[in-house]
Formats: C-alpha cells, sequence, structure tokens
C-alpha cells in the first residue's frame, strides 16, 4: 500500500512540474500579426495590425518593415513589388507619396499603405520597436541613399530621444557608421551564424537577427557569452514556436502571436 501511495504521489509531482519559464523573451509581432498568416484578421505592417497587436496582452513590440519613398518619407511594407499584395504596381523607392496614399493591400479589408509619420508612439511606451530599413531599390537594381535614411529618422523625436526602446536591424554592415550615434541598439541579420560572428567581431552591433532554422541554442548562448542579444524570427507553428522559446533568445519574432503568447504564459 505505501508503494502505491508513492509511486501515485511521483506521478502527481511530475504532472505538477512547471513549464520552463520563458520570462526573458520578448515577443514581438512580426510585420506587428505576422506573415504570412492566414488567420491573421489585417494584413501585416497595416495600421490596423498595428493597433491590433499593441492591444494584446503579452504582445512586447512590433517589427515593422520600412521603405523609403520617392519623396524621402517611410512607408511600411515587406516585399519588394507592390503587385502581390496591393491594387498597384511597382517599387516604394521609385514612388511619391501621393501615389502610395492610395494604395491598397488586396485583403477582404483592403487596408491602404501605411506611412510611418501616422504611427501613433504613444502607444508604444514600454514596448520594443523594431525598425527593419530595407536598404535596396529592386526597380532600380541599386542600394538607398543612406542619407536620406538618416534625414528621415532624425524626423522623429520619438526615435531619438531615448523614450521608446528603438532597434534597427541591418542587413548591410555598411550602413552601421551611419547610425551609429544614434541611441538606438542595431542588430545585424543574417542567415549563416558564421557570417553573424565574424560581422559581430568586426561591427559594435549590439546583436543579431537570425531565423529559427539557422542558430542553435548553443550558437545563442555564445552571443550571450560575448555581449550581443539575439532576435529569433521565422516563427509561425507550435513547434517552431517552442523550439525558439527552448533557444532562449532575448527576442522571438513571431508570425503567430497568439500561439506564441500562450506557449510563453
Amino acid at each position: 500500500m505505501r508503494f502505491k501511495m508513492c509511486f501515485w504521489g511521483l506521478l502527481l509531482c511530475v504532472g505538477c512540474t512547471k513549464n520552463e519559464n520563458f520570462s526573458d523573451v520578448k515577443i514581438i509581432g512580426h510585420g506587428a500579426v505576422g506573415l504570412h498568416n492566414p488567420s491573421s484578421i489585417y494584413h501585416d505592417n497595416s495600421g490596423e495590425a498595428i493597433d491590433y497587436a499593441l492591444g494584446q496582452a503579452g504582445c512586447e513590440g512590433v517589427e515593422i518593415d520600412v521603405q523609403l519613398s520617392k519623396d524621402g518619407s517611410f512607408w511600411l511594407f515587406h516585399d519588394p513589388f507592390l503587385e502581390q499584395e496591393t491594387n498597384e504596381s511597382g517599387c516604394i523607392p521609385q514612388l511619391n507619396d501621393l501615389f502610395l496614399s492610395h494604395v491598397r493591400y488586396k485583403t477582404l479589408k483592403k487596408e491602404r499603405l501605411f506611412r510611418f509619420a501616422e504611427l501613433d508612439f504613444s502607444r508604444l511606451k514600454n514596448k520594443t520597436l523594431m525598425l527593419d530599413l530595407r536598404h535596396y531599390d529592386y526597380c532600380a537594381e541599386a542600394i538607398i541613399d543612406v542619407q536620406k535614411v538618416v534625414d528621415q529618422l532624425t524626423a522623429f523625436p520619438a526615435l531619438i530621444n531615448g523614450d521608446l526602446e528603438v532597434i534597427v536591424l541591418l542587413n548591410l554592415k555598411e550602413w552601421y557608421p551611419h547610425f551609429q550615434d544614434f541611441p538606438f541598439a542595431m542588430y545585424y541579420y543574417t542567415d549563416a551564424y558564421s557570417d553573424a560572428v565574424s560581422t559581430v567581431n568586426e561591427v559594435p552591433f549590439d546583436g543579431v537577427v537570425m531565423r529559427n532554422n539557422a542558430i542553435r541554442k548553443e550558437e545563442v548562448n555564445w552571443m550571450h557569452s560575448h555581449g550581443k542579444k539575439v532576435i529569433i524570427f521565422e516563427v509561425r507553428s507550435p513547434k517552431g514556436i517552442k523550439s525558439a522559446f527552448k533557444k532562449h533568445p532575448d527576442y522571438l519574432v513571431t508570425d503567430d502571436l497568439k500561439a506564441t503568447i500562450i506557449e510563453k504564459y
């Protein structure tokens, strides 16, 4: 009888064991609500998507894709070309603000293209704002003028007065010197871990941005041991979300916001 009681007591203890604690991982919405997520009610990078994400308990910030228009204004859009996702065609760097203001997504809600100047920075208090600065004009097949990007950033005091946690994502390390005097953190995006290691040894980035399947837990630990932070993205399946959490990155940029919040809490 005593043996049976011990056996069932052991099972009870195992069943009551707490899940691994992921409180050290911040949840960030990829394009606000996730890319290529059929269950999302809003298109990524839209104003509606940002409002929705920031209204979700457990969402600790948003990542948005920023492109420079012909007029030198920031617009939010992920892809190189407009035609696949919107009712217009072309590349944002080749188009003026008036034209872009009439662009609509091919969704049921037909959200309009969102201009960065419309962002409500007050809603980002105590949140993280990640800016994926796009450096390439695919229509002209040329790199964007980095000084125009710098000029646009300085036009927003909320980005440079230190009130917000702002992280800039770059995959062109040559741009680093142009932003090093800004008060925000800079992370290097790459698909290769060897490139991440060599770059952070060469350029004083604050951390790296990598796909979930491109970095292992031991490699995350290496980055941490060398004073660098890690952002993991490209997670949308339950299995992918769990595997990303177990690596304990500093930020998890997710394509399924709700599932990721549930997994964490």
